[in-house]
């Protein structure tokens, strides 16, 4: 981890990709200067030990735009990974960790292998040119191509940096498969000030011979792209949204279904050229690893929601004009029938139009609006240094009357009092705790990183959970014993009162019951008796008038990732319902039983006849097929052919234990 951190340090001095830009701006540098330091790129790559031909031998999949290339490349690499191949991405920038931005098979490479390809790289380019190192992006870029060649990566998934034709991604020379998103006025300072300019810097990623897929794009944009997939001779192609992401709650965009659209076409260009693939493009997108690959698409900070501390956070690194407007509408769409308060946290970096983007945000009707820098406040984050915290907390000052004149300016009722500047995310987040708030979170991607650092530093909530129902319901009976109540987390977990974090309603596996953690007596917790006033305890109350196979079945059918899912959610499959078995929970060990019946257990290693036994389970039962025979007769075999599992008899009822999970069988 010192190996790591003593990277970071180094890869922090090299001159910032904001730095970078910020330089270019300011001196103007003509297209032949910039060019030339294209050019030295390759010889950076030469002195990294990156020939050529080395270059040209790895397969990419190379992604431009304004908007949503990143998106697309995360869903492009989950689908070629699940369709079992081996892949390399390259994304910027990063959210808490720099080691992010180089991933194979999906998962950012390890500390250690991090820190001894930066140095490997570092020790070279130094001795050939001390006084010249790359800047911060490209140093990177160079290390993500070391690293895809030494791991031999099946295809790599490169998101461009800035622009197209000089950006230090576009030495790559022969590219099969090019994509080009949703394109907009960006980096004006840099492309230009046109869309046509825009558009041109974009397209020059085409490559003789490679195959270009774009979205409906403006005229002007299109025309450019055209022109250019002629001068370059290369086949181009508009793709239209023919794929739906499912929705599961969150109000995901339309663009969302566009950029996987692109994602699907552009994985399945590269696999017409590189397998024996003979299906459609239509059946590819039917294909199970093909909509797993979509169905695990993991983009955090992109339309995402974290529930923390009673608040649900709205998250997106909305950075444009166009995109500030597509998150507008997703937040209020993912708020309609929310009565709770809304929130604002914003930050916005570089020289971009912030008024525009501010007036987008006007009518979200904010109570409390807070402008905050890229900055955690959590820890010291290495990776994100931001060296004059004076200058961001300036500019967020400057944020803070700008909004103030835009709420005067268009007859909207002012509390200067509600509207802060704080030096930190975590102030602001600090500030909002333990209450009843919609809180949306925008404006810049570094700042995601800061937010995710404060609301979910592991990354845990990938998914959107819905804690808390969308609207208050007529109260029914009883009364709600806290005012929080509205507000509280549901969790499975056993009665006991150490299983039962403070202010969550949870399930007691003895009374079979949705138990409220604010009654006073055990027996009062019942939903069924008290507190059918808080929205989020009376949704699973709903559920609990089911039966609870029908209830697990459907928790555990939202999750199916297919065919390797067990390894993923085998927890999930200790709450399917299995009849009269119950999950119990000791110590962190998670394992089914007999309902109402306390056992001990043993951790044993789970051997390959186990494993299959849980995948055949999970599949009959998936199928609706009854499993309590195949529990009698496996279970037995098992027993006599595993010497690694421990059996005890008690009034004619077996137990089988094996790595934490038990299943009653019964003679």
């Amino acid at each position: 981890m010192d190996k790591y951190k003593e990277a970071v340090d180094a890869l922090n001095n090299l001159q910032s990709n904001a730095a970078y830009i910020k330089e270019r701006s300011n001196l103007k540098i003509s297209y032949n200067e910039e060019y030339e330091r294209f050019l030295q790129m390759k010889k950076y790559l030469r002195s990294a030990g990156i020939s050529r031909e080395k270059l040209n031998n790895l397969q990419v999949i190379h992604v431009a735009g304004t908007k949503g290339k990143g998106s697309t490349c995360a869903f492009c690499e989950s689908i070629l990974r699940y369709h079992g191949y081996k892949t390399g991405f390259y994304s910027s920038p990063h959210l808490l960790e720099v080691r992010e931005r180089i991933r194979i098979d999906g998962e950012p490479i390890s500390h250690d292998m991090f820190a001894q390809n930066f140095w490997y790289i570092y020790n070279r380019l130094s001795k050939d040119f001390p006084e010249n190192l790359p800047v911060y992006f490209r140093f990177l870029t160079i290390m993500a191509f070391h690293i895809f060649l030494k791991e031999k990566v099946d295809v790599a998934v490169i998101e461009v940096g800035i622009g197209g034709e000089l950006d230090c991604t576009n030495v790559l020379e022969r590219v099969p498969v090019v994509g080009i998103t949703s394109l907009g006025i960006d980096h004006t300072n840099l492309l230009g000030s046109t869309i046509e300019e825009i558009a041109w810097h974009k397209s020059g990623i085409f490559k003789e011979n490679s195959k270009a897929y774009t979205v409906p794009q403006p005229a002007n944009a299109m025309k450019i792209l055209l022109e250019r997939s002629k001068e370059r001779k290369t086949s181009i192609e508009v793709i239209h949204p023919f794929v739906t992401i499912e929705d599961n709650g969150r109000s995901i965009p339309e663009v969302f279904n566009l950029n996987a659209s692109l994602a699907v076409t552009l994985a399945y260009s590269w696999l017409k050229t590189n397998s024996s693939i003979n299906i459609s493009l239509k059946e590819f997108a039917d294909h199970p690893s093909t909509k797993q690959g979509l169905a695990n698409f993991n983009w955090p900070g992109r339309y995402q929601i974290i529930f923390h501390n009673q608040v649900n956070y709205y998250l997106d690194g909305a950075h444009t004009p166009e995109s500030m407007e597509i998150c507008v509408k997703w937040f209020k769409a993912a708020t309609k029938k929310s009565p709770r308060i809304k929130v604002l946290i914003f930050n916005m970096t570089g020289e971009r139009d912030v008024e525009r983007m501010l007036k987008s945000l006007l009518h979200c009707d904010f109570y409390k609006v807070f402008f905050v820098p890229n900055i955690s406040g959590r820890t010291n984050i290495t990776d994100n240094k931001i060296r004059d915290v004076s200058i961001h907390v300036n500019k967020c000052n400057k944020h803070r009357k700008l909004w103030i004149e835009l709420l005067r300016n268009n007859n909207i009722g002012v509390d200067e009092s509600q509207i802060m500047t704080k030096l930190s995310v975590h102030e602001a987040v600090k500030e909002i705790s333990q209450k009843p708030y919609d809180c949306l979170v925008t404006g810049s991607l570094h700042l995601m990183g800061a937010a995710l650092d404060v609301l979910d530093p592991h990354l845990q909530q990938t998914h959107i959970k819905k804690e808390v129902a969308a609207e208050e319901p007529p109260i029914t009976q009883g009364e709600c014993k806290s005012s929080h109540c509205p507000c509280c987390k549901l969790e499975e977990a056993d009665v006991a009162d150490n299983h039962l974090p403070s202010g969550q309603c949870s399930f007691d596996y003895d009374m079979a019951l949705i138990i409220n953690p604010y009654a006073d007596v055990r027996e009062d917790r019942s939903l069924k008796s008290a507190c059918l006033k808080c929205t989020a305890c009376l949704a699973v109350a709903e559920n609990v008038n089911k039966s609870f196979t029908e209830y697990y079945y459907e928790k555990l059918a939202n999750k199916v990732q297919g065919e390797d899912f067990l390894c993923h959610t085998l927890d999930d499959l200790c709450v399917t319902g299995f009849k009269n078995y119950d999950l119990r929970e000791y110590n962190g060990t998670k394992f089914i039983t007999k309902a109402s019946r306390y056992n001990t257990h043993v951790n044993t290693k789970m051997d390959g006849k186990w494993t299959q036994l849980l995948r055949n389970l999970c599949k009959m039962y998936i199928q609706h097929i009854n499993i309590h025979d195949v529990l009698q007769k496996d279970c037995r075999n098992l027993e006599m052919e595993s010497g690694s599992i421990n059996t005890k008899s008690d009034n004619n009822e077996e137990y089988v234990f094996a790595a934490g999970i038990s299943i009653s069988c019964f003679e």
